[in-house]
């Protein structure tokens, strides 16, 4: 897969006072199904002074994503990285033990515990799978090979745009949409603060679309992912 990168800056003004933001995290979400019997929903992952293990080798997702406990027992600060479904999602953690909601899709993925920003796994990974028995997931994976991706940054204040967010694409990126594209929540349904909305044109998935809240409320778009 070839990846272009575009960075856009916006800049708005004049658009008056900022809306509130449709939807806090929690409200009118649906309580996720109970997961199959023996399976946590929370995933353990260690880090150790010899790299990463992992005490669930599976974990069920919820309706907000994958729940994460890690543990840094390394005594010194660790960059953990899950590998997961093509994507990378990780940060630097100091000693102790932290939580985290992520969108792992399901399937395998990979857990390193790294000295430095490097390159994952340069002490080895330990494996767990992410099950999806409810079929809660969405998938997010375009359907093509070559793709661009453009992120956008903003102007401190910009006002948000309101409504659910699939209806916010459809308003904001009208001009390079089809009268037939289908506009539809992706991901993990009970997501709030950066909801994936995906694109599907003649049944295959053409684009996504991330969103952000804006500061004074309503939503802001923060990354579009599209076939070239």
């Amino acid at each position: 897969m070839r990846i272009a990168i575009v960075l856009a800056a916006l800049v708005l003004s004049g658009c008056g006072a900022a809306p509130e933001r449709p939807d806090e995290p929690g409200a009118g979400a649906e309580a996720s199904p109970p997961p199959p019997a023996g399976v946590p929903t929370t995933a353990v992952l260690v880090c150790g002074a010899d790299g990463a293990s992992v005490e669930t080798p599976d974990v069920a997702a919820s309706g907000d994503g994958v729940h994460v406990e890690i543990r840094n027992e390394s005594g010194a600060r660790r960059v953990v990285h899950v590998q997961a479904g093509g994507s990378v999602q990780g940060e630097g953690l100091p000693a102790g033990t932290h939580t985290r909601v992520w969108a792992l899709p399901p399937g395998p993925a990979t857990v390193t515990c790294d000295e430095t920003a490097g390159d994952p796994g340069e002490q080895g990974g330990a494996d767990f799978e992410v099950v999806d028995p409810d079929g809660l997931w969405v998938p997010t994976e375009l359907d093509c090979e070559d793709v661009s991706n453009a992120i956008f940054d903003y102007q401190a204040g910009t006002p948000g745009k309101t409504g659910e967010p699939a209806d916010v694409v459809r308003a904001e990126r009208s001009t390079e949409l089809e009268e037939s594209d289908v506009v539809e929540p992706a991901g993990y349904p009970d997501v709030r603060d950066s909801p994936v909305v995906r694109v599907v044109r003649d049944g295959r998935v053409v684009a996504t679309v991330t969103l952000m809240p804006a500061e004074g409320g309503g939503w802001l778009v923060s990354t579009v992912t599209a076939c070239t």
